[in-house]
C-alpha cells in the first residue's frame, strides 16, 4: 500500500517543485542536494549528528542526498533519521556508488533506522525524503563498525551459494544455529511422492524477528511464514520432485539465531543447546565459529546485487500484508 503511495507522493512532488510552488518553510544549509549526483559530502560525519556536522537539521522538502564513505574493514552501517511523525512523515534509502538500492526503512511512526553491511568500502549514498508532506526537520547519524560474526553456512546469499540441507535434519546439529544477518538460502531436493514439505524456523521473537520463504528452482515464491512471534512454520505440497530453496531472512533487525528443519511430517523437538562453554577460549570460539572459506570482497558486493532484487521483494510483501 505505501508502495504505491509513495509512487503518487513522487508525482506530486514532482508537479510541486515544478510548477514553482512555494515551500512549507525555508530550504536547509544542505541544498541543492536533490539527486545522487549532487549529494552533500557527509563523508567526514561518521559517528556524528547532521546537525552538529553541518551546523542544522535538515528540511524535508524534496529527495535530500547524502554522501558517505565506507572503510573496507568497517562495512557494517549503522544509519539513524530522527524526526516527529506527527509534523510529517519522512522515510530513509541507501545505495551503492551504482545508484542500485541496498535497504530501506519505510515506516509510520517517529524515526527511521537502517542497519546494512554493504560488505565492501567504498562511496554509499543515504536518501531521506518526505512521505505525502513537506516542510518536516529531521537529524541524520551514520556510523561504521566491524560486520557482526556470521553462521558457518555462508556465503548462503543466494540460489548459486545455497547450503544444501538434508531432510529430516535439524541445523543445528550441522555446524551449528544459523544467524539472520542477511538472506540465507538453503536448497532441498524433494523426491517423486514426498511433496508434502513440512518446513520449521525456531528462533526467540524478542532477539530480532525472523522471517521464512519457500522458493521453486526459478526463484518463484511458492509460500511465506511472517509473524511477530517465537519461529516460523511452512506446510506446503509442491506437486513435483525437485530442488527448491527456502529462504530465511531478518525482518527490520539483524544477528538473531535460528534453527531450521524440514522434512515429509511434522518435526522432532530441537536439539538441546550446548553447555555453556568453560573458558575463554571456547566463548571465543563459540561465538566465532569458523568458516568454511573466506569470500574475497568482489564476490561479496556481486552477492548483494544477486540477491537485492529478491530482498526487495520479500520485504515489500511482507510489509503490505503486515499492513493488511
Amino acid at each position: 500500500r505505501k508502495i504505491a503511495a509513495h509512487l503518487t507522493a513522487g508525482v506530486l512532488l514532482a508537479l510541486v517543485t515544478a510548477s514553482g510552488v512555494a515551500r512549507a518553510v525555508a530550504e536547509d544549509p544542505y541544498e541543492p542536494n536533490n539527486s545522487i549526483s549532487a549529494a552533500w559530502d557527509f563523508t567526514g560525519g561518521a559517528g556524528t549528528w547532521l546537525s552538529t556536522y553541518g551546523g542544522s537539521l535538515g528540511t524535508a522538502n524534496d529527495e535530500d542526498w547524502y554522501m558517505i564513505s565506507v572503510t573496507s574493514s568497517f562495512t557494517q552501517l549503522d544509519i539513524s533519521c530522527t524526526f516527529i511523525h506527527a509534523s510529517g512523515d519522512i522515510d530513509m534509502e541507501l545505495y551503492d556508488s551504482s545508484g542500485n538500492r541496498l535497504d530501506f526503512a519505510w515506516s509510520g511512526t517517529d524515526n527511521e533506522s537502517i542497519s546494512f553491511d554493504v560488505g565492501v568500502g567504498g562511496t554509499y549514498y543515504i536518501l531521506v525524503e518526505p512521505f505525502l508532506s513537506l516542510g518536516n526537520t529531521y537529524d541524520l547519524l551514520w556510523d561504521e563498525s566491524v560486520p557482526p560474526p556470521d553462521d558457518p553456512y555462508e556465503e548462503n546469499d543466494t540460489r548459486t551459494t545455497a547450503y544444501p540441507l538434508p531432510i529430516d535434519t535439524w541445523l543445528s546439529s550441522i555446524g551449528g544455529l544459523g544467524i539472520a544477518n542477511d538472506f540465507d538460502f538453503y536448497s532441498i531436493s524433494v523426491t517423486a511422492g514426498s511433496t508434502q514439505l513440512e518446513i520449521s524456523n525456531t528462533f526467540i521473537h524478542a532477539n530480532g524477528d525472523i522471517d521464512i520463504a519457500l522458493l521453486d528452482s526459478a526463484l518463484n515464491l511458492l509460500t511465506e511464514s511472517f509473524s511477530e512471534t517465537d519461529n516460523e512454520s511452512i506446510s506446503f505440497d509442491v506437486g513435483v520432485a525437485g530442488t527448491y530453496y527456502i529462504v530465511v531472512y531478518p525482518y527490520m533487525s539483524s544477528g538473531n539465531t535460528y534453527d531450521l528443519w524440514w522434512g515429509n511430517t511434522p518435526p522432532p523437538p530441537p536439539p538441546a543447546p550446548p553447555a555453556p562453554p568453560d573458558s575463554d577460549d571456547d566463548l571465543i570460539c563459540a561465538c566465532f565459529p569458523q568458516q568454511t572459506d573466506t569470500p574475497t570482497l568482489g564476490n561479496v558486493f556481486g552477492t548483494i546485487l544477486s540477491w537485492l532484487p529478491l530482498m526487495m521483494l520479500l520485504l515489500l510483501r511482507n510489509r503490505q500484508r503486515r499492513a493488511e
